[in-house]
C-alpha cells in the first residue's frame, strides 16, 4: 500500500505541470490528442512533460517497489528516473516510470496496475532503446563558437599545467644542486 501512496504522490506532483494533450469531446468523457506516441508503444499516450525525480524521491521508490528495486540490484542505479503521466485503459495507473541507462542505451518503463483489486502490482511495462527524442532535449547544443572557447580554455589549462610543472622542475634543480653542494661538507670528518 506504502508503492501506492509514494506513487500517487508522485503523480501529483507530475500533473502539476502544464498537460500537452488536451481533452477535444465535450464533458468529462471527451476526446484526448496524442502529443507523444511512440510507434513502439502505441497503446500509451504521453500526456505533458515528464518529471525528473530526485534522488530522494527515487531512494524512496526504491525502498517501497520490489519491480523497480529488483532491476537495480541487477544492473545498478540508473543515469535518469523520472516519472511521466500517460493516457492508458485499465487497468493501469495513469503514470509510468521510466530510468534511463545510458551505458547500456535502455530505458525501462514500469506501470501500476489494478490487478484482482490489487493495487499494489508492478510490472515492466517496456524496455527498449532509449528513444532518440530524450537524448536529443538532453545534448548541449553545441556551436562553432561554444568549440572555440572550449579549445581556449583547454588550451590555456594545458598552459597552466606545463608552467607548473616546469616550476617544481626548477625547484627540483635547485634542491639538488644544494644537496650536491652540501654534501661533500656532510663527509668531511670533524
Amino acid at each position: 500500500m506504502k508503492a501506492l501512496v509514494t506513487w500517487m504522490v508522485l503523480g501529483i506532483v507530475a500533473a502539476a505541470t502544464p498537460a500537452m494533450a488536451q481533452p477535444t469531446g465535450p464533458g468529462v468523457g471527451g476526446t484526448w490528442e496524442c502529443a507523444g506516441q511512440a510507434a513502439q508503444r502505441p497503446y500509451v499516450c504521453d500526456i505533458g512533460e515528464a518529471r525528473p525525480l530526485s534522488m530522494a524521491s527515487f531512494s524512496q521508490v526504491l525502498r517501497e517497489d520490489a519491480a523497480i528495486r529488483a532491476v537495480v540490484a541487477r544492473i545498478g542505479v540508473p543515469d535518469a528516473v523520472e516519472l511521466q503521466r500517460v493516457l492508458v485503459n485499465d487497468p493501469w495507473l495513469g503514470y509510468e516510470f521510466r530510468a534511463y541507462y545510458r551505458e547500456y542505451d535502455q530505458m525501462y518503463v514500469f506501470g501500476r496496475a489494478f490487478i484482482l483489486g490489487n493495487p499494489e502490482v508492478t510490472l515492466l511495462r517496456h524496455q527498449g532503446p532509449i528513444p532518440e527524442s530524450w537524448l536529443a532535449r538532453r545534448r548541449p547544443v553545441q556551436t562553432e563558437a561554444d568549440a572555440a572557447r572550449r579549445a581556449d580554455e583547454a588550451a590555456d589549462r594545458a598552459e597552466a599545467i606545463a608552467d607548473r610543472a616546469e616550476r617544481l622542475a626548477d625547484r627540483a634543480e635547485s634542491i639538488a644542486y644544494a644537496m650536491a653542494a652540501d654534501f661533500p661538507r656532510q663527509l668531511r670528518k670533524r
